[in-house]
């Protein structure tokens, strides 16, 4: 076996995800998600209705029920420095989605909330020419895993689904309570 650098897994992780999100049988949730499945990181509520993927590779998906939003949970054992990180993660994550016409780039350090310290970095782009918003959300608890909350919506998405994210947002907390 070829041993991979850290950006390849993450690329390999990424792609791990699509193949699922195309192939695999998703459940359905409202109560409360750890993540890593494991308890090491953070846990979640996603919105009624919504589809969440099972773990592959250690990233779990969600989408609307509507399939015009959705956000991913990433695990990133190998960060030290989230705040500093997370713009190169997010660029990269663009990078591989084919995000074009890139704008902005909004970083920002949120307060800790219930022991999990929030990092958040977007911007703006297109993909096949349609307006999106790419975010990414740092999430670092006292103890445990820190991960990445990786969204890339239409602006229709977001407008649809606006109060839907602002309830998982608020309901993150470390896993390890």
């Amino acid at each position: 076996m070829i041993p991979l650098s850290a950006p390849r897994r993450f690329l390999l992780s990424l792609a791990l995800l699509c193949l699922a999100l195309s192939t695999s049988s998703s459940l359905r949730a409202a109560d409360e998600v750890k993540f890593p499945a494991d308890g090491s990181g953070i846990r979640f509520t996603p919105p009624v209705g919504w589809k969440i993927s099972p773990e592959v590779d250690g990233i779990i998906n969600c989408t609307s029920p509507d399939g015009i939003f959705s956000f991913s949970f990433i695990p990133f054992k190998d960060i030290r420095d989230m705040k500093n990180e997370l713009v190169l993660v997010a660029r990269t994550l663009g990078d591989k989605i084919k995000l074009t016409d890139t704008t902005g780039g909004h970083s920002s350090e949120g307060e800790s909330h219930d022991g999990l310290k929030l990092f958040l970095y977007t911007f703006k782009g297109k993909i096949d020419g349609q307006d999106c918003a790419l975010t990414t959300v740092g999430l670092v608890p006292e103890k445990g895993i820190k991960c990445v909350l990786f969204c890339v919506t239409p602006q229709n998405g977001q407008e649809a689904h606006n109060k839907e994210m602002r309830a998982v947002m608020h309901s993150l907390k470390p896993a390890a309570d």
